[in-house]
């Protein structure tokens, strides 16, 4: 699989990689956040970004991972149109109608109390050829098959892996004006290195906390925009030449930030963990 000059296998079988005190992992980092942009995508509204999401394809069937809360948006528009942002190029690809896509609710937001509990998560499955054909033309789509079985390890362990999550924060779009009688909106590809807090089990689904920094180090103030986007574990695999590769694994779906504290430089990011996503979609398909 290339990626740019990148060139990485597909991963079947993956281990944990805890690296070494000192060693400098921001290279190896960048090389798997760039492959999970592959998989990426952005939810446009009138030129205004309404959430995120993961191109993922599992048993045959195509389609986008997301918050529930992000999918059921276009639902609530006349006719449901939106659009993707899946390159860094100016276009757009239309999803005139949500006829295009068949929704799966696999946790019903609209059912919470409170935002934070959860569950919040969607499968749109693509059901419309042309809308795939385009996708699959720009983009990659993860296959939902291997998973890394990280309930096993304490989560002291699960504290020191490279955690990133993937999203587009609204305040990080740009407005160039018009194009073609059109507003001209540039979205942000954005990744941020989280640490991991805790993993619990409610009721049939798996919730993620993640710590991450707010309006330091070139993080947004809020994670607005990011609901729907993956949340990513730094695994590696052994090559037949016995060299190492690394690349991104799917552990999840963020779907709430937190309020900032500690001068408002932190904030806590939930999501739903490898169970949800595994497990709920499959028994849904």
């Amino acid at each position: 699989m290339n990626v740019g000059t990148i060139e990485v296998e597909p991963q079947t079988e993956h281990e944990l990689v805890n690296l070494p005190a000192g060693f400098d992992y921001r290279p190896t980092l960048d090389k798997a956040q760039r492959l999970a942009s592959n998989y990426a995508i952005i939810f446009v509204i009138n030129g205004k970004v309404f959430g995120s999401g993961m191109l993922i394809t599992l048993k045959g069937v195509h389609g986008i991972l997301t918050a529930h809360h992000v999918a059921i948006l276009p639902y609530g528009k006349e006719e449901g149109a939106f659009s993707l942002c899946i390159c860094n190029a100016i276009h757009r690809v239309p999803v005139r109608t949500t006829a295009q896509l068949q929704h799966i609710v696999l946790g019903d937001s609209k059912k919470n109390r409170f935002e934070h509990t959860g569950p919040d998560l969607s499968f749109l499955m693509i059901t419309d050829p042309e809308l795939l054909s385009t996708l699959k033309a720009r983009k990659s789509f993860y296959p939902l098959i291997k998973r890394a079985d990280i309930a096993k390890y304490p989560e002291y362990q699960l504290r020191k892996l490279l955690w990133t999550i993937s999203g587009s924060p609204k305040e990080f779009s740009q407005e160039h004006g018009m194009y073609k009688g059109e507003k001209l909106t540039k979205a942000s590809d954005f990744h941020v290195s989280a640490d991991f807090r805790s993993l619990k089990q409610k009721k049939g689904f798996d919730y993620f906390r993640f710590e991450v920094d707010s309006g330091i180090n070139g993080c947004p103030k809020g994670y607005g925009g990011v609901s729907g986007g993956g949340i990513w574990l730094l695994t590696s695999k052994t090559m037949t030449n016995g060299q190492i590769s690394y690349g991104p694994m799917l552990q999840g779906v963020v779907f709430y930030e937190s309020r900032p504290y500690q001068n408002e430089t932190k904030r806590i990011l939930i999501g739903h963990g490898p169970d949800s996503i595994y497990n709920c979609l499959i028994r849904e398909l």
